[in-house]
């Protein structure tokens, strides 16, 4: 199963138990969104180092023990 295929809750669910990080989240859904993005036209903005950026953000607060939020790692 890839990262982007769990729902909301198991994302950020694996997030925060480690499992795995935001980083990994982000790029499994980056590149998913880039295989269908073709097809789709569905994306209007996307802002892919913002993105790796927050994810960063929630990652170092996991690892430092912080809870990062209900959703973080979405």
């Amino acid at each position: 199963m890839e990262l982007y295929e769990l729902s909301a809750s198991g994302m950020a669910r694996g997030v925060r138990a480690g499992e795995f990080s935001a980083a990994e989240v982000l790029e499994s859904c980056l590149s998913r969104i880039e295989k269908g993005e073709g097809v789709l036209s569905a994306m209007v903005t996307l802002t892919p180092e913002k993105a790796r950026k927050e994810a960063a953000l929630v990652d170092r607060m996991v690892a430092r023990g912080e809870d990062p939020g209900l959703l973080a790692g979405v």
